[in-house]
């Protein structure tokens, strides 16, 4: 049978040994004495019998120590994971203070994570031009997203997690402040297999449901598949097909403003670089005129959120900047209104603060 587990937490303190109290108090008054749960593996069969008597039960003041009560211990409250939010979480974020909410669309393996995982890094990178960084709901969600890339995975190779699709729709969270004021900024992150599927079908199109609630739709074009001269039509054609039929079913009746970003620009640098620059522009003004009446603006980014590091020409990061100021400098936002205390409702209460003129 285990022994009595020492009722002191102070490594420093001998009181277990020769009941001497190194804080010279008392002690059952000691802030030492049974402060923190204590567990001792007495090397049983791991069955969990008998684990009440090695344990240490938090003390908290004005709590009755009862073996019935299994709730929260004090004014304990319950955090938020830390992980991406549901279409409901975002509910919380928009009433809080104004807020963008984004949508990306993008066939697998464009580019998305790694540029929903870009505009986080800015901020640790100190390259977000303009805009502070107030705050995030889902900072592990982005840390989860960001550590593939990074010398701490212990990879020799840089790598990004996708988003699977069991995972479905998720938001990641940017809390900012621009120039005007603060905005609550919402990226939504689903499978691109799904973009591709839905297209397909009307009904399953009519599943996208974010994309009616977005202010600004994101639609990524590969720079990988745009600069080979086997899939050089393809980003074109594709795009066609998704946004006729978030068109078709009408997801967009708001028309919000589309940006059409090209992803892995590195890819793109030799001498056919100003030839596949053109065939983006050339896409970029083609969606422009055919979703003329549908969207409020067609604006054109090439980013490259994650290149490889041998490609010395191209910083990581490029053109993120200004993606993300694009996204916030909206004239449709609404921005949160500098308050300005009110004076007190009673007289009494205002005294301290009337100017008393000159006699």
């Amino acid at each position: 049978m285990a022994s009595t587990p020492a009722s002191c937490t102070n490594p420093e303190c001998s009181f277990d040994q020769n009941g001497a109290c190194a804080e010279q108090e008392d002690p059952e008054s000691c802030r030492y004495r049974g402060r923190r749960p204590l567990i001792i593996d007495d090397g049983g069969d791991g069955d969990g019998d008998g684990d009440e008597d090695y344990v240490a039960r938090l003390e908290v003041p004005g709590r009755a120590d009862t073996a019935e009560d299994d709730g929260p211990i004090g004014s304990q409250i319950e955090l938020a994971s830390g992980e991406r939010l549901d279409f409901d979480q975002c509910a919380l974020v928009l009433a809080e203070a104004p807020g963008r909410i984004v949508s990306f669309v993008a066939p697998k393996d464009a580019g998305k994570t790694s540029l929903i995982a870009g505009l986080y890094e800015l901020f640790l990178e100190n390259r977000q031009g303009s805009l502070l960084f107030r705050g995030s709901r889902t900072v592990l969600g982005f840390e989860r997203l960001c550590h593939l890339s990074r010398a701490a995975s212990g990879r020799i190779q840089a790598d990004m997690e996708r988003t699977r699709r069991a995972e479905g729709l998720g938001y990641f969270h940017l809390d900012l402040v621009a120039p005007a004021g603060r905005v609550g900024l919402l990226l939504g992150d689903r499978p691109g297999e799904q973009f591709v599927s839905a297209a397909q079908s009307l009904d399953q199109v009519k599943s996208l449901g974010e994309i009616a609630a977005a202010t600004t739709l994101v639609y990524l074009i590969d720079g990988r598949v745009l600069g080979n001269p086997k899939t050089k039509g393809v980003p074109a054609s594709v795009a066609t097909s998704i946004l006729d039929a978030i068109v078709e079913a009408r997801l967009a009746p708001s028309r919000p403003a589309l940006a059409v970003v090209l992803t892995k620009a590195d890819l793109l640098e030799g001498d056919a670089r100003d030839a596949h620059i053109a065939r983006f522009e050339a896409v970029v003004a083609f969606l422009s005129e055919r979703y003329a009446e549908h969207f409020s603006t067609v604006k054109g980014f090439q980013t490259a959120a994650s290149p490889d590091p041998s490609t010395e020409a191209c910083p990581r990061g490029v053109g993120l900047a200004a993606l993300l100021e694009d996204l916030l400098l909206d004239p449709r936002t609404v921005y949160a209104p500098r308050r300005t205390p009110s004076p007190p409702s009673r007289y009494f209460e205002r005294l301290g603060t009337l100017k008393v003129d000159a006699v």
